[in-house]
């Protein structure tokens, strides 16, 4: 089980359904790149490489950002 799972970061329904545009995986795997810091999760941006806190719309422009480098094979 994740540290900081998806489900707890997305508080509102409103919000988290918009995560049915992406793949499962996707999900799945972006949620096993969070990590702590300063006592808040984390994760790389894939575009930038920094790190960048894991709030509701950051982890959807992630989503886009594998979906743009992964499915429509675009350059970093």
């Amino acid at each position: 089980m994740p540290q900081f799972p998806i489900d707890d970061i997305f508080r509102s329904q409103d919000t988290k359904h918009r995560l049915t545009l992406f793949k499962a995986e996707d999900v799945q795997w972006l949620e096993t790149q969070l990590f702590e810091k300063n006592s808040k999760p984390y994760f790389k941006c894939l575009a930038s490489d920094k790190d960048r806190p894991a709030k509701p719309e950051e982890i959807v422009r992630q989503l886009w950002i594998k979906k743009l480098l992964d499915e429509f094979h675009y350059p970093r």
